[in-house]
């Protein structure tokens, strides 16, 4: 169980820091293939050792056809924040040929938007998910304390409901996430955002299916294996604290928790 328990958080801490180094990237908020598109963080090659985004699955396939044709198209510029940019100069010289490919280039059918109304219901009721598991794991934690304190075993199928429960929103949240954030455009800030509350949400999925299967082994107050599942519960707190911030800063934007 502790070797487990330490592949595990070796597990979780890649996932983090593969989430800060993908956030240093440099991110090209235009598609190459339609420069006045902007980029879906699905939808992603790589090219000459960098990752390159794309605005849907046709444009990497026309890339990958062609790199050189759509390679001088590649910029790594800002977006200032907002969901589009102006084209650029490249885009201008460019309208011939994106007037004879924009009947071929469908976003609704490569995004699947316009057939599949469930993924599209489910994206837009992540908001009201995520309210679940963050309510449920912090009233699991303080019903686990309160047992604990006041010795009172009682509490035991109260908490196991509540993790079980608990677990159950919080992959239906990052599914809904993962649906909404594919379905919509970012500026460059934002990707990064998107990126970080992503893979946190992961990794808070993660642990508490761990933190649940823990305790259902668990059948007294005491012991290693008791002392394991303490040690999920407190770290599903903390990292369904830190995902709940970055999607607030999704939301509010990264200034307003500045002071």
């Amino acid at each position: 169980m502790k070797r487990l328990l330490i592949l595990l958080i070796l597990c979780l801490g890649a996932s983090i820091t593969s989430a800060s180094e993908q956030n240093k990237e440099a991110v090209n908020p235009m598609c190459p293939v339609f420069p006045e598109e902007p980029v879906v963080l699905e939808y992603k090659t790589n090219y000459q050792g960098k990752a390159l985004y794309f605005c849907c699955k046709k444009c990497i396939r026309k890339f990958e056809a062609n790199p050189e044709k759509y390679a001088k198209q590649i910029s790594y510029g800002n977006s200032s924040g907002g969901h589009r940019l102006k084209p650029t100069a490249s885009a201008q010289q460019n309208e011939d040929f994106h007037g004879a490919e924009q009947s071929e280039h469908d976003h609704s059918r490569d995004h699947g938007e316009a057939t599949n109304w469930i993924k599209s219901l489910l994206a837009k009721f992540h908001p009201i998910i995520v309210h679940f598991p963050i309510a449920g794991v912090f009233f699991a934690f303080f019903l686990q304390m309160g047992g604990f304190l006041f010795k009172k075993k009682d509490v035991r199928f109260s908490v196991r409901l509540t993790l079980i429960l608990s677990t159950i929103f919080a992959w239906i949240a990052a599914l809904s996430g993962w649906l909404n954030a594919s379905s919509r455009s970012f500026g460059v800030e934002e990707l990064h955002l998107v990126s970080t509350h992503r893979w946190l949400a992961v990794g808070t999925c993660v642990s508490l299916l761990v933190c649940t299967l823990l305790h259902c082994k668990t059948f007294r107050s005491e012991g290693r294996l008791y002392a394991a599942f303490m040690l999920m519960l407190v770290l599903s707190i903390t990292l369904v604290s830190l995902t709940g911030h970055f999607g607030g800063m999704l939301v509010f934007g990264a200034e307003y928790f500045k002071f």
